[in-house]
């Protein structure tokens, strides 16, 4: 299909990639035509994702660079970002120099995807506010006011590294990013799955991204309480004071997000049920973006998250935890 045949090291044309559809895109990302191709070409595949997020999202691309700087060199885990003032995305350069489990190209299809959506939400802070309604916007606004990186000291207590890692994944940008590039990953999947191709290593992408989000949640519930999401809710406003004088924040509500996963049943492990909770809570973040009056539909969720033992989730087919909660939704109206 690419006429990349068996060859190691082969160059891709970009103006070509860009003829591809999205199908055939994703394909590149298996990991047997990922092999074949040169360092150039994987920057170029990954720049021809970001290129068609941009469309979509409704914005202009940015450059897909190398990441080669100290901190991608002394930090194999740093897998890519995205530099709001260079209006850049930077790939960490192991995904273009070789393969490994860790830097295989399905995750470089996670990283890319997760830091255009950073850039989709910069872009709406700055340019085009009217996108999205009101309280996701000062959402996304209030990591500009007061964004929290987690903690830097390696010396550090487990339990405050943990918290502060906790506090930097709840963070309304974050959570946004991690569930678009986990919905992208479905996609390539099942484009992949239904060219014949092997889809093992998307698939173990989408089982290291889900268990991420446990790992969230289980931080969560172990390190975090109401009254600390409160301090915290409390610390950004002030901050959002500062930061845009005159606005109204009175009824800005912040981290709604962790505060369901408190609620929800104890995650204890990656297993069906902290699957379904993840998917749940996928489903609440979408309803959010298109504006659905959460003064009502957050307790509506947090009775699904309850509810989830007695849906006996091991026994779920694929997606039918959402379909269950749309049911309930629609039932409700």
């Amino acid at each position: 299909m690419f006429g990349i045949g068996k060859n190691r090291g082969l160059r891709l044309d970009p103006d070509k990639l860009a003829q591809l559809t999205d199908e055939q895109l994703y394909l590149l990302f298996s990991e047997d035509n990922w092999a074949k191709i040169d360092k150039n070409s994987r920057l170029a595949a990954l720049q021809e994702v970001e290129n068609r997020r941009a469309k979509l999202d409704g914005r202009k691309p940015i450059p897909v660079l190398e990441g080669k700087s100290e901190s991608f060199i002394k930090k194999p885990g740093l897998m890519g970002g995205f530099s709001p003032s260079q209006k850049v995305i930077y790939i960490n350069y192991r995904f273009l120099e070789g393969n490994s489990a860790h830097h295989s190209p399905a995750n470089a299809l996670d990283t890319v995807i997760h830091e255009g959506r950073h850039a989709y939400q910069d872009d709406v802070i700055n340019n085009n506010p009217d996108r999205v309604v009101r309280q996701i916007l000062d959402e996304w606004r209030s990591s500009e006011a007061k964004y929290f990186r987690g903690c830097s000291d390696e010396t550090a207590p487990r339990e405050v590294y943990l918290r502060e890692a906790a506090i930097y994944m709840m963070q309304s940008i974050e959570i946004d990013a991690r569930r678009a590039a986990r919905q992208e990953l479905y996609w390539a999947a099942e484009a992949m799955e239904a060219q014949g191709v092997d889809t093992r290593d998307i698939i173990s992408q989408i089982d290291r991204n889900l268990s991420e989000e446990i790992n969230f949640l289980m931080l969560v519930q172990n390190y975090l309480t109401d009254s600390m999401i409160d301090e915290l809710e409390q610390e950004v406003l002030k901050a959002m004071r500062e930061k845009y004088p005159g606005e109204d924040f009175s009824k800005l509500r912040l981290f709604d997000h962790a505060r369901l996963i408190l609620r929800a049943p104890k995650i204890t492990d990656y297993d069906a049920k902290a699957v379904s909770i993840v998917r749940i809570l996928d489903f609440y973040e979408q309803n959010k973006l298109k504006g659905i009056d959460l003064g009502n539909f957050d307790k509506f969720v947090e009775q699904q998250l309850q509810a989830i033992n007695d849906e006996e989730p091991d026994k779920l087919p694929d997606n039918a935890q959402e379909k269950i909660v749309a049911n309930r939704i629609q039932s409700s109206l």
